[in-house]
């Protein structure tokens, strides 16, 4: 209980801040492990309560058969008789008290102490348009997760019910509706939807009300199209459409790829890469963008992540919510270095800054790398950058540039290097799961 009360302060903190972050959802798994422990302790105690009751019920229902099968051993019997007036008299009694008795009293005010825990109706709400805004970001249809082929990104019917209700609440009555729809046909009663949910009712009831607010809506709307008309002869009414924006696009990914830009092996510059070269897609050709698949090796990635994870306070640039920066020395150790070597071979270029950058970011949203630069200190003479990817991500978090016609997806141990004279913005795309891990080192050409 200790424990417990200690996490008040960070649920209350969660309930203030503008988004709710892994750490805040941390605090909720523990409350949420701690209500189910006392849930499963008052499950006991009520069945500790069940089993006795079915044992008298069993001993006294096996009497009962045997006296209406031997009715003349039983109802002339002056042992069975007293026996049944003792119970009948006394022992009905005991049990209506016992019927009578709370259960699980102390489980009864622990819930009680806990449930003052819970966060409030307003993060809740925060949660659900966090989830909503990337679903609109990405275009994805919420159908598409009912049973999705990953356990980790199913919804169940009754958590379509509450993004539909909370999405009404907004007053976004359309978007609602599609929720509603998939809560109502996946609905399915079970033994246990007192517990896991409610009755289809209260689905019906919402759905209802949807309805009715968009039939208002519509009434309204045709009502001042009349007036329209009216004033401006011959001018008809149009369906306002939703359009994605070009940062949607860009992060959809939804670009055919040009089949004319190159994909080979990486064999020039040094030796060294004559040796082992490297496989190179141009993933875009003015600016010039190169992919190299496995540029990065898995116990240098080890290595990375261990020294990110052990970076000290002074090398954390920022702690932006949702967001860590950590300065490294290209010197930092034998594999840093033969990283930055392999990067020039990779570039033909010059190491910028004698430090690389990782940055850390969760589920968040878009954001350029140009508006990280006044945490980097990097100074506007940047002919090159390039990236390097540790882990995979789910869903989303695309690289892509504005105004050009790039999206990329690269997985665990790619890299990306971006050639270009003129400044151009790389944007992050929204990652929906996991946090992604990212090298980040700048590069220049000699005069």
């Amino acid at each position: 209980m200790v424990v417990i009360l200690c996490l008040l302060p960070l649920l209350l903190a969660a309930a203030n801040a503008e988004s709710i972050h892994v750490e805040e959802l941390k605090n909720v798994l523990k409350l949420e492990r701690e209500l189910l422990y006392n849930f499963r302790s008052y499950v006991s105690a009520l069945e500790e309560r069940v089993n006795t009751m079915k044992g008298a019920i069993e001993e006294y229902s096996r009497l009962i058969k045997y006296a209406d099968r031997r009715p003349d051993l039983y109802m002339t019997n002056p042992i069975f008789g007293f026996r049944l007036m003792n119970h009948i008299r006394y022992d009905w009694r005991l049990w209506q008290a016992v019927m009578m008795l709370s259960v699980g009293r102390q489980q009864i005010e622990m819930q009680q102490r806990l449930l003052a825990l819970v966060p409030k109706a307003d993060a809740h709400r925060r949660v659900a348009e966090s989830l909503q805004s990337l679903f609109r970001f990405y275009n994805y249809k919420p159908a598409a997760f009912l049973m999705h082929r990953k356990k980790h990104l199913r919804l169940g019917p009754w958590d379509y019910y509450h993004m539909g209700r909370e999405l009404f609440e907004l007053g976004k009555y359309h978007e609602a509706l599609e929720w509603l729809a998939v809560a109502r046909v996946n609905y399915t009663a079970s033994p246990h939807s007192e517990l896991l949910g409610a009755t289809d009712e209260r689905i019906n009831y919402m759905q209802s009300n949807t309805l009715k607010k968009l039939s208002q809506q519509k009434s309204i709307s045709e009502s001042l199209d009349e007036h329209l008309e009216l004033l401006t002869a011959g001018r008809t009414r149009s369906t306002p459409v939703e359009h994605a924006s070009v940062l949607e696009q860009q992060c959809r990914g939804n670009y055919e790829r040009d089949f004319k830009l190159i994909c080979e092996l990486n064999t020039d510059f040094t030796p060294f890469m004559r040796l082992a070269p490297l496989r190179m897609e141009e993933l875009l050709y003015d600016p010039l963008v190169m992919l190299y698949r496995n540029g990065i090796r898995e116990r240098e990635i080890a290595h990375l992540v261990n020294a990110f994870e052990g970076c000290p306070p002074s090398s954390m640039l920022t702690r932006i919510p949702g967001m860590k920066i950590c300065s490294i020395s290209n010197n930092f150790s034998p594999i840093s270095i033969g990283l930055m070597e392999r990067l020039v071979d990779m570039s033909a270029a010059e190491l910028h800054m004698d430090k690389f950058f990782m940055l850390e970011y969760s589920p968040r949203d878009a954001f350029r790398l140009q508006d990280l630069y006044k945490f980097l200190g990097v100074k506007m003479n940047v002919d090159s950058t390039a990236l390097f990817f540790l882990n995979d991500m789910d869903m989303g978090g695309a690289i892509t540039l504005a105004k050009h016609e790039l999206a990329a997806f690269p997985g665990r141990a790619d890299a990306l290097v971006f050639f270009f004279k003129d400044k151009f913005r790389i944007t992050f795309c929204p990652n929906v799961v996991g946090k992604r891990l990212v090298l980040i080192q700048f590069l220049t050409y000699d005069d």
